[in-house]
C-alpha cells in the first residue's frame, strides 16, 4: 500500500469513512500541500542563515512527513532544528497563539522525525509578516519573515498524534466499509464520496443541506436530521422561513420562484450604454511589484463588454491580458481609462472584488483616483437578483456563484469545455507562463481570455433573458 502523509490523517479526522474508502483507491487521495514558491523558499533559507535547500523526509512505519530546513544545533553536535514554513499571514496571534491546524501538522511531522531517530532540540515556525509593505528592489527576509520557537505545544500533541495515526492505519486496513448511523456528516454533507457510493440511492434531487444559510442543530432541520429526513420537499412549510419556503416551492415544481415587481424595479435601475467588468488577478505571498503587500491581489488581466442599446443584442468586448510580471497594472490601467464608456452601469458578479481592485488601482495611480471612483459608483452587483432573493431557483442549490447560477440560467453557456475554467487556475496560470515555451503561452493566454470574457459576456446575456422574461423589450 501506499504511504501516508498528513492529509491523509486530516482526511481521517474530518471523514474516517471517506478516508477508508479513499485507502481502498475508490476515491482519489488528498493531494499533497503545494510546494512552497521558489522565492520564498530562498528567503526562508537565508533567514535562518542557511544555503537552500530541498524539503527533508522522515519515514517511519506507512508514514512520511517532510520539514522546510533541518540545521544543526549549535549548542548539541548529536540534535537538530526544525523549521517549518507558512506561505500565510495569520500563523499567529500574541493573544492566542498559533492557530490549531499548523500546529496539528507541525505536531505530526515532529512526532514522525522523532520516531525516525531525529534527536530534536527545538522546532520553529516561519511566516509571512502580512503588514509589510514592499517598497521595491530587493526583499529583507527579516522584514518580510516572522520566526518563532515552538515551545511545549508540539510535544504536548504528541500523544493525540500518535493515538489517531494507530486509529488511521487500522482502519486502512479494515476490509469490510465503516458504519453509519444516517445523522452524523462531514463538511461535504451529503457531497460525501461514501454517503454517495453506500446511500446514493437515498439521495434526494433537493436536500436540506442546500438551504442558504441552514442551521442543523436549529428547527426544523434538527427534527429532519434525527429523522431521517434530508429531502427538502418532505419539509412541513409551515415551520419554514419565507426564502426556504420559495426553495420548497421550486424544488416541487421544477420552476424558478421569481418576485417580478422587485426584479422590474431592479432591472430599471440599468442605465446604458450597459457594461460588464471582470478582473482576474494573482495574490503571491512574496510581493513583485513596489508598493505592494503580501497576498494583495494584483489584477492582470480584465474583460470589458458593452451592450449598446436594447435596439440591437450585439455586445463589443474588450480584453486585456498583461504580458508579464514587470509591472502588469500599468498596461491595465491605460486599457481601461481606453475602452471605459463615460456613461452606463457597469454589471460585476460579486462586486467587493472589482471594488476593491479599483480602489486599490487609486491608490497605486492617483492621478486616475477620480476615474476609478466613479467607476465604482455604476458598479450593479448581478448576484443580488439571488442573494437578495428575487430569483429563487432549487437548482442553484442554495448558492450563489456565477458557476451555479449561468448553467440554471443560460445551459447553452458552459465553463465545463473551457481549458481555464476558475480563477485560481486562471491565477496560476499566468503566474507560470513566462516558464512556457513560446507556443504554449499562446495556448494559454487564448484560454485566460475565453475564460474571463466568458465571466462578462455571460452577465449581460443574463441580463438580457431577464429582459425578455419580465417584460422588458430587447
Amino acid at each position: 500500500m501506499s504511504s501516508l502523509h498528513f492529509p491523509d490523517l486530516q482526511q481521517f479526522i474530518d471523514c474516517p469513512r471517506e478516508f477508508w474508502l479513499a485507502q481502498q483507491a475508490e476515491t482519489p487521495r488528498p493531494r499533497l500541500p503545494y510546494p512552497l514558491a521558489p522565492e520564498l523558499r530562498q528567503l526562508a533559507a537565508q533567514r535562518i542563515e542557511l544555503q537552500d535547500q530541498d524539503p527533508i523526509w522522515a519515514n517511519f512505519g506507512p508514514w512520511r512527513a517532510a520539514v522546510d530546513f533541518i540545521k544543526a544545533s549549535p549548542n548539541h553536535p548529536n540534535q537538530v532544528r526544525l523549521y517549518f514554513v507558512q506561505a500565510s499571514g495569520s500563523v499567529y496571534s500574541p493573544k492566542h497563539g498559533f492557530k490549531e491546524k499548523y500546529l496539528k501538522e507541525w505536531a505530526f511531522s515532529y512526532h514522525l522525525f522523532c520516531l525516525a531517530g531525529y534527536e530534536v532540540e527545538q522546532c520553529y515556525a516561519i511566516w509571512i509578516d502580512k503588514d509589510y509593505r514592499y517598497p521595491g528592489g530587493e526583499i529583507p527576509p527579516k522584514r518580510l519573515l516572522k520566526i518563532h520557537p515552538l515551545g511545549q505545544e508540539l510535544a504536548e500533541l504528541r500523544a493525540e498524534t500518535a493515538l489517531l495515526m494507530q486509529k488511521a492505519e487500522a482502519l486502512r486496513l479494515q476490509k469490510t466499509a465503516p458504519k453509519w448511523d444516517g445523522q452524523s456528516f462531514c463538511k461535504k454533507k451529503l457531497a460525501c464520496p461514501f454517503i454517495q457510493k453506500y446511500h446514493g440511492q437515498e439521495i434526494p434531487a433537493f436536500s436540506i443541506f442546500q438551504l442558504p444559510r441552514h442551521r442543523l442543530d436549529r428547527p426544523p432541520l434538527d427534527q429532519a436530521l434525527a429523522q431521517k429526513k434530508w429531502d427538502l420537499t418532505e419539509l412541513d412549510p409551515e415551520l419554514l422561513p419565507e426564502r426556504w419556503l420559495l426553495q420548497q416551492q421550486s424544488a416541487k415544481t421544477g420552476q424558478a420562484q421569481v418576485d417580478v415587481p422587485a426584479l422590474k424595479e431592479w432591472l430599471a435601475q440599468l442605465q446604458f450604454p450597459l457594461q460588464a467588468l471582470d478582473y482576474e488577478a494573482v495574490n503571491p505571498a512574496v510581493p513583485f511589484i513596489p508598493h505592494s503587500r503580501p497576498f494583495q491581489h494584483i489584477p492582470f488581466q480584465f474583460s470589458w463588454q458593452v451592450w449598446p442599446n436594447k435596439e440591437t443584442e450585439d455586445i463589443v468586448s474588450t480584453n486585456f491580458l498583461a504580458q508579464d510580471k514587470k509591472e502588469p497594472t500599468a498596461g491595465l490601467m491605460q486599457a481601461l481609462l481606453d475602452c471605459a464608456q463615460p456613461q452606463g452601469s457597469i454589471l460585476v458578479w460579486h462586486k467587493t472584488f472589482e471594488r476593491e481592485r479599483n480602489r486599490e488601482l487609486a491608490k497605486r495611480y492617483p492621478e486616475h483616483r477620480d476615474f476609478l471612483y466613479r467607476l465604482n459608483e455604476r458598479l450593479v452587483d448581478l448576484e443580488e437578483i439571488v442573494t437578495k432573493g428575487l430569483y429563487i431557483d432549487a437548482k442553484f442549490e442554495g448558492r450563489s456563484s456565477l458557476k451555479k447560477v449561468l448553467p440554471v440560467l443560460l445551459p447553452q453557456m458552459s465553463y465545463d469545455e473551457l481549458p481555464i475554467a476558475e480563477g485560481l487556475a486562471a491565477a496560476d496560470a499566468w503566474w507560470q507562463l513566462d516558464q512556457q515555451p513560446p507556443q504554449e503561452q499562446a495556448q494559454t493566454r487564448q484560454a485566460l481570455i475565453d475564460y474571463c470574457q466568458l465571466d462578462t459576456f455571460s452577465l449581460i446575456k443574463m441580463v438580457q433573458l431577464l429582459m425578455r422574461k419580465f417584460g422588458e423589450t430587447v
